[in-house]
């Protein structure tokens, strides 16, 4: 077998469960606990009427012209 077939292999078989939960292992904790302690202290910024938050890597400003532009459609 060569080498790219046995590398195709090995990535179908990936679980990425079984390794993100394996990184607990390391002290990485998963979970919100920190993010809502973070925003409570904050005064739940989150629960304010009429925000949007637009994350990610990529596409951000599109994102956000289409929220503007369907937010002025309807008025907001």
């Amino acid at each position: 077998m060569d080498a790219q077939r046995k590398s195709d292999e090995d990535h179908a078989e990936f679980d990425g469960e079984r390794w993100l939960l394996g990184l607990e292992m390391f002290g990485i904790e998963f979970g919100l606990d920190r993010i809502e302690l973070l925003l409570e202290s904050l005064g739940g910024p989150q629960e304010l009427p009429g925000l949007v938050h637009v994350v990610g890597s990529n596409g951000k400003s599109s994102v956000t012209r289409m929220i503007a532009a369907i937010l002025r459609e309807h008025g907001m």
